[in-house]
């Protein structure tokens, strides 16, 4: 493409961009005459067929997408892999989309609002709005299908729909509205809510899971939907409702003969059973979800299920059953577990070592399980709650009020699960009111309102500190998570060897980094190495 054409592309968009502004005014909306559209026509007209396809179709992808986004939509019998990718190319070539800057190696495309809109109505024109939309939700069905197969996707396979929740959000509002008879959608729809169960969107995961319940009762998969909205629901919300609602999805799983469906149910009516304190009634449920795990041959179902069962035996007393249970977790569940459940795994070890009175093992855990856990997960303050039980049967009284204080506020504020075990809640109760006695009432005041303050990522890097150090972290002060990266950098480990040691991601330990620089007012690892030597030293 001669290089007067591209700046031409570019020149016009620019000049159609900045026309519209001050002509709409606070009109809003678009009309076929807008200066974008009339911009856009004109380019639009300098396309071959092949490149108008690939723009149009990737307009279903929103205004981010990435290269394996655009071959699922736009690849047919007509165009292939290649030359939907040297189509991509000079879409791009032409200053019609460009690359986003990105912390990863992955590849990443943005388009305009008004690129999209345009693209939506050629494929609307073209008759083509149905099978681009088509196209998307078989891509991302072929991966979520497994879902129907096991109890629980693996990390890898979460970590693939994490970095495409838009489109799933896009595939779910299309099989929502246009086709009413695609089961899909019900298994969709419930991924994409659980999703949305561990950052700040739970509100719309509950509703997703409400609306829909609304929409087929015979689907064969709406028993994943109950449990679902079981996890979005909470114990104290009628026990009783909650049982009822567990034994249709176990109904439902036994109908349409989904027996990766069936465990998921069978052990979210043994909890709820537990939650009613019918403790025979759930022991026998707990049960047979695994033994159905284990005639599945899925090692990884039985292991999440048998996690769930030793925290029920950890609430009996009976600690070896418990430990017994978790037994069966193997090296593969660590390796392809997902963040949430590897981080549940290990507060369920920190659990029966601290019920077992062994507690350093306790906090190795329960630290290990909060440096797993994101700020926001609704379940973050489980293992808080394990290192306030540490705190307290090491006599540190204000360590223990402060973290109890502000995961009672995080709870009351609905920041963080209310899903409490009778006799975790009955524990931490304990343990306050020792830690208490041994303060005076003002000094109790004052570290419960200074740790009701604390945002979520503040009181994570507060837990995780050993001893009774200051509520509010010294704006110098590395976290302990940092720390773990920096000791890590000087022993002259890449950031990718890092990323795996620590399992986090390789933009994650950069992110770290960097703010490890600004903190300590250096520019070079080597810099790091030679202050973390000294640190050591002087510690």
């Amino acid at each position: 493409m001669p290089s007067r054409l591209r700046e031409t592309h570019e020149e016009l968009l620019a000049l159609a961009n900045a026309v519209g502004r001050r002509s709409r005014g606070d009109r809003g909306g678009k009309s076929r005459t807008d200066p974008m559209n009339l911009a856009l026509d004109w380019c639009y007209s300098k396309l071959s067929h092949r490149e108008r396809t690939v723009m149009s179709r990737i307009a279903v992808l929103g205004t981010e997408f990435d290269p394996e986004a655009v071959v699922a939509v736009c690849v047919d019998r007509n165009l292939s892999d290649e030359s939907v990718l040297d189509a991509l190319n000079m879409l791009e070539h032409r200053a019609l989309i460009r690359r986003r800057q990105s912390d990863s190696e992955k590849i990443y495309f943005r388009q305009s609002e008004a690129a999209v809109a345009y693209g939506i109505e050629r494929l609307r024109e073209n008759q083509d709005y149905f099978p681009a939309h088509r196209a998307l939700v078989a891509w991302l069905w072929s991966r979520a299908e497994r879902l129907t197969h096991v109890c629980m996707l693996s990390r890898a396979e979460n970590e693939w729909f994490a970095v495409r929740v838009n489109y799933l959000a896009i595939a779910v509002e299309f099989t929502w509205n246009h086709t009413r008879d695609d089961h899909r959608h019900d298994i969709l729809a419930a991924l994409l809510a659980s999703l949305w169960l561990h950052t700040d969107r739970q509100h719309e995961g509950r509703q997703l899971i409400q609306r829909a319940l609304t929409r087929d009762a015979r689907s064969p998969y709406r028993s994943d939907l109950l449990v679902h909205g079981l996890w979005f629901s909470e114990v104290d919300d009628n026990p009783q409702r909650i049982l009822q609602t567990m034994y249709e999805a176990v109904q439902s799983a036994r109908e349409a003969r989904q027996d990766s469906s069936m465990v998921r149910a069978l052990n979210s009516l043994a909890n709820a059973y537990a939650a009613v304190h019918d403790y025979e009634a759930a022991q026998r449920y707990f049960v047979e979800s695994m033994d159905l795990a284990r005639r599945l041959d899925d090692e990884f179902s039985l292991a999440v299920c048998s996690h769930m069962y030793a925290m029920f035996l950890v609430g009996l007393g009976k600690f070896q059953e418990a430990a017994d249970a978790v037994s069966v977790t193997t090296e593969r569940f660590e390796a392809e577990a997902n963040p949430f459940q590897r981080a549940s795994y290990r507060y369920v070890l920190g659990a029966i070592e601290l019920a077992s009175g062994r507690i350093d093992a306790a906090e190795s855990f329960m630290v290990s399980s909060l440096g797993i856990f994101v700020a926001n997960d609704p379940s973050i303050c489980y293992p808080i709650e394990g290192l306030a039980l540490v705190a307290a049967a090491r006599g540190q009284a204000r360590r223990c009020v402060a973290l109890l204080a502000a995961t009672a506020q995080l709870r009351d504020t609905g920041r963080a699960s209310t899903r409490v075990p009778e006799w975790w809640s009955r524990n931490l109760d304990e343990a306050r009111a020792a830690s208490l006695a041994q303060l005076d009432e003002a000094d109790a005041w004052d570290t419960e309102e200074r740790a009701r303050g604390l945002t979520p990522q503040q009181l994570i890097d507060y837990a995780v500190e050993r001893g009774d150090r200051s509520l509010v972290p010294e704006p110098t002060a590395l976290t302990y998570r940092e720390h773990e990266v920096a000791v890590q950098v000087a022993k002259g480990l890449s950031n990718r060897q890092i990323s795996a040691y620590l399992h986090i991601a390789e933009s994650t330990v950069s992110s770290h980094i960097k703010r490890i620089y600004a903190k300590l007012g250096i520019r070079s690892r080597t810099q790091l190495a030679a202050w973390i030597a000294a640190h050591t030293k002087a510690s």
